[in-house]
């Protein structure tokens, strides 16, 4: 009879629920996303090899359906920049392939998404400087394209790979850094602390911050008045003029 009791105790009590597994998040689509950035990238550096090796003086045959734009491709340089290409792509998709996937999906997204925003407005400003940098002479600068888009003319220039590659390869880089486990966990540990925040109230810091507009109103109102006291001072009695 105990038996039977204890028994039914064990079916009647609740079992206790299963971990909860966090959201796929950026799990799913962020590999096709890197593969597809590691790519672009690949094909950017080959064709700013191949621009650099076509404005050097050599023999070698230009490609005439690419010669049209503007800035001749000689074959070897065209070979040249799809072997790149080609390198580029292999270490990115296969050597480095297991490190695209986003580590530890659906944790800390706010955080490790502000972190990478953050890294590629660098990387966006460290293209656009590269991309001022050549001279309006140089090779760089050969118009390889121009059309209308949208009602503005649009040029397309030999240096837009080379910045473009430089842009996706720093993205790269920082896809890395972030990824690493040490990192990850940071970032999920920051956002965590975060959430135990106790934020202020709307009436507390909207009242905070009329104190302060307040305060640096009159203080700029005081100083100006100080300061054009003592300059009619000054002048009326001739001191430094």
């Amino acid at each position: 009879m105990p038996e039977m009791v204890e028994n039914k105790e064990k079916q009647e009590r609740p079992s206790a629920p299963a971990p909860v597994s966090p959201a796929p998040g950026k799990g799913s689509a962020f590999p096709l996303i890197a593969r597809v950035w590691v790519l672009a990238g690949a094909l950017a550096w080959g064709a700013s090899l191949a621009y650099l090796l076509s404005a050097l003086p050599a023999m070698g045959a230009e490609v005439a359906p690419l010669s049209r734009f503007g800035a001749p491709l000689r074959m070897w340089a065209l070979a040249a920049g799809a072997g790149l290409s080609a390198v580029l792509a292999w270490l990115g998709l296969i050597k480095l392939g297991g490190k695209l996937a986003w580590a530890k999906p659906g944790l800390g997204k706010w955080a490790r998404g502000a972190a990478l925003g953050g890294g590629l407005s660098i990387a966006i400003f460290a293209a656009f400087s590269f991309y001022m940098v050549p001279p309006s002479g140089s090779v760089w600068w050969t118009t390889l394209w121009t059309d209308k888009v949208l009602g503005f003319t649009s040029t397309l220039k030999p240096m837009f790979f080379a910045s473009a590659a430089l842009f996706l390869t720093l993205g790269y880089g920082i896809h890395l850094f972030l990824n690493r486990e040490r990192s990850a966990d940071f970032l999920i540990e920051t956002e965590g602390e975060l959430r135990k925040v106790s934020w202020p109230a709307r009436k507390e810091y909207v009242g905070s911050s009329v104190v302060v507009l307040v305060v640096v109103l009159v203080v700029s109102l005081f100083l100006t008045a100080v300061d054009h006291g003592l300059s009619w001072l000054m002048q009326v009695t001739r001191i430094g003029f």
